[in-house]
Protein backbone atom coordinates (compact mmCIF):
# COMPACT_ATOMS: atom_id res chain seq x y z
CA UNK A 1 0.00 0.00 0.00
CA UNK A 2 2.29 2.72 -1.21
CA UNK A 3 1.79 6.44 -1.40
CA UNK A 4 1.63 7.96 -4.87
CA UNK A 5 2.55 11.33 -6.33
CA UNK A 6 1.21 12.87 -9.53
CA UNK A 7 3.83 13.49 -12.21
CA UNK A 8 1.97 16.14 -14.21
CA UNK A 9 2.72 19.19 -12.10
CA UNK A 10 -0.22 19.01 -9.68
CA UNK A 11 1.95 17.59 -6.87
CA UNK A 12 -1.08 15.66 -5.63
CA UNK A 13 -0.38 12.75 -3.29
CA UNK A 14 -2.59 9.95 -2.02
CA UNK A 15 -2.38 6.68 -0.17
CA UNK A 16 -3.75 3.39 -1.49
CA UNK A 17 -4.77 0.91 1.20
CA UNK A 18 -4.23 -2.50 -0.35
CA UNK A 19 -6.45 -5.06 1.35
CA UNK A 20 -5.45 -8.46 -0.08
CA UNK A 21 -7.77 -9.88 -2.75
CA UNK A 22 -9.60 -6.65 -3.55
CA UNK A 23 -8.33 -5.93 -7.08
CA UNK A 24 -5.19 -4.27 -5.76
CA UNK A 25 -3.04 -5.05 -8.78
CA UNK A 26 -5.72 -3.76 -11.17
CA UNK A 27 -6.02 -0.52 -9.21
CA UNK A 28 -2.25 -0.09 -9.04
CA UNK A 29 -1.83 -0.49 -12.80
CA UNK A 30 -4.52 2.11 -13.43
CA UNK A 31 -2.91 4.50 -10.99
CA UNK A 32 0.35 4.25 -12.94
CA UNK A 33 -1.49 4.71 -16.25
CA UNK A 34 -2.96 7.93 -14.82
CA UNK A 35 0.53 9.37 -14.38
CA UNK A 36 1.06 8.72 -10.69
CA UNK A 37 4.24 7.10 -9.41
CA UNK A 38 4.97 5.21 -6.23
CA UNK A 39 6.96 7.33 -3.83
CA UNK A 40 8.79 4.22 -2.59
CA UNK A 41 9.22 0.69 -3.87
CA UNK A 42 7.62 -1.61 -1.31
CA UNK A 43 7.32 -4.93 -3.15
CA UNK A 44 8.43 -7.76 -0.82
CA UNK A 45 9.50 -5.30 1.88
CA UNK A 46 8.52 -6.28 5.42
CA UNK A 47 8.18 -4.43 8.73
CA UNK A 48 7.55 -6.37 11.93
CA UNK A 49 6.74 -9.41 9.82
CA UNK A 50 4.07 -7.64 7.74
CA UNK A 51 4.45 -7.00 4.02
CA UNK A 52 4.37 -3.23 3.52
CA UNK A 53 2.09 -3.40 0.48
CA UNK A 54 -0.57 -5.02 2.69
CA UNK A 55 -0.17 -2.87 5.79
CA UNK A 56 -3.24 -2.53 8.02
CA UNK A 57 -4.10 0.74 9.79
CA UNK A 58 -1.81 0.38 12.80
CA UNK A 59 1.21 -0.31 10.59
CA UNK A 60 0.74 2.30 7.86
CA UNK A 61 0.15 5.00 10.45
CA UNK A 62 3.38 3.97 12.15
CA UNK A 63 5.62 3.63 9.10
CA UNK A 64 4.18 5.61 6.17
CA UNK A 65 3.76 9.33 5.53
CA UNK A 66 -0.03 9.31 5.13
CA UNK A 67 -1.18 12.16 7.33
CA UNK A 68 -3.22 14.82 5.58
CA UNK A 69 -3.53 13.11 2.20
CA UNK A 70 -6.51 11.23 0.72
CA UNK A 71 -6.50 7.50 1.29
CA UNK A 72 -8.52 5.00 -0.71
CA UNK A 73 -9.56 1.41 -0.15
CA UNK A 74 -11.48 -1.12 -2.20
CA UNK A 75 -13.39 -3.54 0.00
CA UNK A 76 -15.07 -6.83 -0.86
CA UNK A 77 -17.82 -9.09 0.45
CA UNK A 78 -16.09 -11.04 3.26
CA UNK A 79 -17.18 -14.45 1.96
CA UNK A 80 -15.88 -13.77 -1.55
CA UNK A 81 -12.67 -12.30 -0.19
CA UNK A 82 -12.07 -15.29 2.09
CA UNK A 83 -12.62 -17.82 -0.69
CA UNK A 84 -10.28 -15.86 -2.95
CA UNK A 85 -7.66 -15.74 -0.19
CA UNK A 86 -8.00 -19.44 0.57
CA UNK A 87 -5.46 -20.31 -2.12
CA UNK A 88 -2.83 -18.90 0.26
CA UNK A 89 -4.24 -20.96 3.13
CA UNK A 90 -4.22 -24.15 1.03
CA UNK A 91 -0.63 -23.56 -0.05
CA UNK A 92 0.44 -22.89 3.53
CA UNK A 93 -1.42 -25.96 4.79
CA UNK A 94 0.22 -28.16 2.18
CA UNK A 95 3.76 -26.92 2.77
CA UNK A 96 3.91 -26.13 6.47
CA UNK A 97 1.06 -27.85 8.30
CA UNK A 98 -0.39 -31.33 7.93
CA UNK A 99 -0.63 -31.33 4.17
CA UNK A 100 -2.07 -34.84 4.07
CA UNK A 101 -5.32 -33.91 5.82
CA UNK A 102 -8.41 -32.50 4.13
CA UNK A 103 -8.29 -28.73 4.63
CA UNK A 104 -11.79 -28.31 3.19
CA UNK A 105 -13.21 -30.63 5.84
CA UNK A 106 -11.20 -28.97 8.57
CA UNK A 107 -12.30 -25.47 7.63
CA UNK A 108 -15.89 -26.65 7.73
CA UNK A 109 -15.44 -27.55 11.40
CA UNK A 110 -15.97 -24.91 14.06
CA UNK A 111 -12.87 -25.96 15.97
CA UNK A 112 -10.28 -25.90 13.20
CA UNK A 113 -11.61 -22.72 11.59
CA UNK A 114 -10.42 -20.84 14.66
CA UNK A 115 -6.84 -21.49 13.58
CA UNK A 116 -7.16 -18.07 11.95
CA UNK A 117 -7.12 -16.49 15.41
CA UNK A 118 -3.63 -17.90 15.99
CA UNK A 119 -2.22 -17.86 12.50
CA UNK A 120 0.39 -15.29 13.51
CA UNK A 121 2.21 -18.09 15.31
CA UNK A 122 2.83 -19.70 11.92
CA UNK A 123 3.07 -16.93 9.36
CA UNK A 124 2.71 -13.20 10.00
CA UNK A 125 2.61 -12.38 6.29
CA UNK A 126 -0.59 -14.40 5.91
CA UNK A 127 -2.44 -12.63 8.73
CA UNK A 128 -3.56 -9.72 6.58
CA UNK A 129 -5.02 -11.98 3.93
CA UNK A 130 -7.68 -12.90 6.51
CA UNK A 131 -7.63 -9.88 8.80
CA UNK A 132 -11.03 -8.11 9.01
CA UNK A 133 -11.14 -5.29 6.49
CA UNK A 134 -12.26 -2.79 9.11
CA UNK A 135 -8.76 -3.02 10.61
CA UNK A 136 -7.31 -1.54 7.41
CA UNK A 137 -9.61 1.47 7.28
CA UNK A 138 -9.24 4.85 8.94
CA UNK A 139 -12.09 7.21 9.76
CA UNK A 140 -11.37 9.34 6.68
CA UNK A 141 -10.77 6.49 4.22
CA UNK A 142 -12.63 6.77 0.93
CA UNK A 143 -14.26 3.36 0.45
CA UNK A 144 -15.36 1.69 -2.77
CA UNK A 145 -17.01 -1.74 -2.83
CA UNK A 146 -15.70 -4.16 -5.42
CA UNK A 147 -19.29 -5.24 -6.07
CA UNK A 148 -20.00 -1.79 -7.53
CA UNK A 149 -17.65 -2.53 -10.41
CA UNK A 150 -14.34 -1.02 -11.49
CA UNK A 151 -15.33 0.86 -14.59
CA UNK A 152 -16.00 4.45 -15.56
CA UNK A 153 -18.03 5.25 -12.45
CA UNK A 154 -15.12 4.14 -10.28
CA UNK A 155 -12.79 6.39 -12.29
CA UNK A 156 -15.10 9.38 -11.91
CA UNK A 157 -15.25 8.76 -8.16
CA UNK A 158 -11.45 8.72 -7.89
CA UNK A 159 -11.18 11.89 -9.99
CA UNK A 160 -13.73 13.67 -7.83
CA UNK A 161 -11.95 12.80 -4.59
CA UNK A 162 -8.56 13.83 -5.99
CA UNK A 163 -10.01 16.92 -7.69
CA UNK A 164 -8.68 15.84 -11.08
CA UNK A 165 -10.37 16.48 -14.46
CA UNK A 166 -10.53 12.73 -15.07
CA UNK A 167 -9.14 9.37 -14.00
CA UNK A 168 -9.74 6.95 -16.90
CA UNK A 169 -10.01 3.27 -16.03
CA UNK A 170 -8.44 0.93 -18.57
CA UNK A 171 -8.41 -2.82 -18.98
CA UNK A 172 -5.09 -4.28 -17.87
CA UNK A 173 -3.66 -7.77 -18.00
CA UNK A 174 -4.08 -9.76 -14.81
CA UNK A 175 -0.77 -10.95 -13.41
CA UNK A 176 -1.18 -14.04 -11.27
CA UNK A 177 0.67 -14.50 -7.99
CA UNK A 178 3.96 -16.16 -8.86
CA UNK A 179 4.31 -18.62 -6.01
CA UNK A 180 0.70 -19.73 -5.38
CA UNK A 181 -1.67 -21.54 -7.78
CA UNK A 182 -4.60 -19.13 -7.92
CA UNK A 183 -7.12 -21.73 -9.04
CA UNK A 184 -6.59 -23.94 -5.98
CA UNK A 185 -9.14 -22.58 -3.52
CA UNK A 186 -11.61 -23.89 -0.98
CA UNK A 187 -15.11 -24.72 -2.18
CA UNK A 188 -17.76 -22.28 -0.90
CA UNK A 189 -19.95 -24.93 0.69
CA UNK A 190 -22.87 -23.87 2.93
CA UNK A 191 -20.97 -24.92 6.08
CA UNK A 192 -17.80 -23.05 5.12
CA UNK A 193 -19.82 -19.94 4.24
CA UNK A 194 -21.55 -20.18 7.61
CA UNK A 195 -18.17 -20.33 9.38
CA UNK A 196 -16.90 -17.34 7.40
CA UNK A 197 -20.00 -15.33 8.25
CA UNK A 198 -19.60 -16.14 11.95
CA UNK A 199 -15.91 -15.22 11.88
CA UNK A 200 -16.55 -11.75 10.41
CA UNK A 201 -19.95 -11.18 12.02
CA UNK A 202 -18.80 -8.53 14.50
CA UNK A 203 -16.39 -6.80 12.13
CA UNK A 204 -16.84 -6.66 8.35
CA UNK A 205 -20.45 -7.81 8.19
CA UNK A 206 -21.47 -5.53 11.04
CA UNK A 207 -19.79 -2.36 9.80
CA UNK A 208 -19.26 -2.80 6.05
CA UNK A 209 -21.89 -5.27 4.83
CA UNK A 210 -24.72 -5.10 7.38
CA UNK A 211 -27.39 -6.07 4.83
CA UNK A 212 -25.69 -9.28 3.71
Amino acid sequence: MPTYRHTLGTNKRFHRIHIPRTAGRFFHENIILNKFIEEHEFTYVFKEGHEVVHFHREMYKKYLDVEGIPNFAIIRNPVDRFISSSMFLKCFHKNFLDGQSDLQEQMESDEFFNILDNIHHYNTEMINWFRPQVEFLDRDTYIWKLEWGLGNEFGRWIADKLKLPSFPIRKVSYVETEYIPEDDKLEPTPKLIDNIRKYYADSDFKFLYPDQ
